[in-house]
């Protein structure tokens, strides 16, 4: 598809069709690195610049997790902390790419108290006006790698009839049975929206399925009743995917259960708030394009543009000691292609990137870092010349900015030291650390950051006919030159 734009980001929340001085900006932004990292740490944020980290990390909802919490007292703490932290993001020359985990990243733990505390809606846009008033906001990932959460989809189909959701309920008495093709239920279950109360599971319940197969199963309703209920004379009875036990909230299963329309909820909230932020809801980076085009793409009714999580399909990596450049190249390129069908080419994408050093499990007392041979390595992480590959094979592939996961706060060696053996750790890209890769990975990361920020963004975020005075117009998706 010609495309004689590159969507892209402006620094304070707007999506832009056209390279603008001043305005136009290829965010850097790495996991964790936040803005209290930076203050009252000179040496970091010294290092922060240097390493030409335009964009600070930080999640910009606090969830009282509570249905009873004062509004007035979380308004004053949101104040408090977190436009703080924007206030001085932006005094210093910093924008913000920013986390909604604490909105609703498990549809118990987060998303239950969300929708269930009265003013769940006025301060998830309070903190969304906050942070978009902030003038250098450039957008939120909502939660990263949610399918891996809340399922293939964030907008279920659940009621009869539905594509790929039961197609009748059949009841005698006291014994019901659910014609399913293709039946996903195995144990518990929840329905609602019925015209008939003995259809709807009791709150603070589960239905039990039975004589479970592939096309259907049995229960006991809430209360006898008889007839065959479909599209036709019960339209509004739904299969509550998210409705059943989940982490997180008071009651086991959740009571109220959690809806279908959970997240677009939430969306819509975010959406309407003045002023907002785009949002995007990746999915996990090794699930099918599919999955990514409900979360993301073109069919999503939750994200304002891609933001591409993935992963190397390699079954392990390039060296002991690290990825390797043609692994990282090739896994990037190929879900990049892959997905660009079900992408909207007036919307920018971004792209996840690898900055991380050594996963482990600490078996050494007193130590802060990977310490061989005693430490069990889990995963080796990247290396300095793959983590510069990542980041121009992004950008050359046509994308508007990174996300790089992830750095480490400085602050972190001395809890690492002190924590026990037998603690997991990963860890992240810092210009201090002990781990002398993570160093080099911090360096690999600046190095190629100035090259972006400074030296081609304009020519990353402009067509090559503007960039390059020429006639030839750059074809999204194809690599560039």
């Amino acid at each position: 598809m010609n495309n004689p734009t590159i969507a892209h980001f402006a620094g304070n929340g707007q999506m832009l069709l056209s390279y603008q001085p001043g305005a136009s900006i290829f965010p850097i932004a790495p996991f964790n690195w936040a803005p209290d990292t930076l203050v009252g740490n000179a040496a970091a944020n010294t290092e922060s610049k240097r390493a030409a980290v335009n964009t600070l990390y930080r999640g910009f909802y606090a969830n009282p997790r509570s249905t009873t919490a004062d509004y007035g007292v979380w308004q004053s703490e949101y104040n408090w902390s977190m436009t703080n932290d924007w206030t001085w993001a932006a005094a210093n020359g910093y924008h913000l790419y920013t986390m909604g985990d604490e909105v609703c990243r498990d549809p118990g733990g987060e998303a239950w108290w969300t929708l269930n505390w009265p003013y769940g809606q006025q301060a998830v846009q309070y903190a969304v006006e906050g942070l978009a008033s902030s003038g250098v906001a450039i957008a939120i990932d909502m939660i990263d790698e949610g399918s891996s959460l809340w399922g293939p989809t964030p907008t279920p189909d659940g009621k009869v009839g539905d594509p790929g959701v039961f197609t009748s309920v059949a009841c005698n008495g006291s014994s019901c049975s659910v014609a399913w093709p293709s039946n996903p239920v195995t144990t518990g279950f929840a329905f609602g929206g019925s015209l008939n109360a003995g259809l709807n599971t009791p709150l603070g319940q589960m239905f039990t399925a039975t004589n479970v197969t592939s096309s259907s199963f049995d229960f006991v309703p809430a209360s006898p009743l008889t007839g065959t209920f479909t599209a036709a004379n019960d339209p509004n009875l739904e299969y509550l995917w998210w409705g059943g036990n989940q982490s997180g909230c008071p009651a086991n299963p959740c009571d109220p259960p959690v809806p279908n329309t959970a997240l677009l909820t939430i969306a819509t909230w975010i959406r309407s708030a003045t002023p907002t932020v785009p949002i995007s809801w990746p999915a996990l980076g090794v699930a099918p394009v599919s999955v990514h085009d409900a979360w993301a793409g073109k069919d999503s009714k939750v994200s304002d543009f891609m933001s591409h999580y993935w992963d190397s399909l390699q079954p392990g990596t390039t060296y002991s000691w690290g990825s390797g450049v043609a692994e990282r190249f090739s896994g990037m390129r190929s879900v990049f292609y892959q997905r660009q069908p079900y992408v909207r080419f007036d919307r920018p994408q971004m792209m996840l990137t690898s900055i991380s050093s050594y996963m482990y499990m600490k078996e050494t007392a007193g130590a802060a870092y990977y310490t061989p041979p005693l430490d069990v390595m889990s995963l080796p992480g990247t290396t300095p010349t793959a983590t510069s590959a990542d980041m121009m094979t992004a950008a050359g592939l046509g994308n508007a900015g990174l996300r790089l996961y992830s750095a480490e706060d400085p602050s972190d060696a001395a809890s690492r030291a002190s924590a026990a053996v037998g603690s997991g750790f990963q860890t992240g890209a810092n210009p201090f650390s002990g781990d002398q890769k993570a160093v080099q990975i911090w360096k690999s990361m600046g190095y190629v950051a100035n090259l972006l920020t400074k030296t081609l963004q304009r020519f990353l975020l402009s067509t090559l006919e503007c960039a390059m005075g020429g006639a030839k117009h750059y074809e999204r998706g194809s690599p560039r030159s």
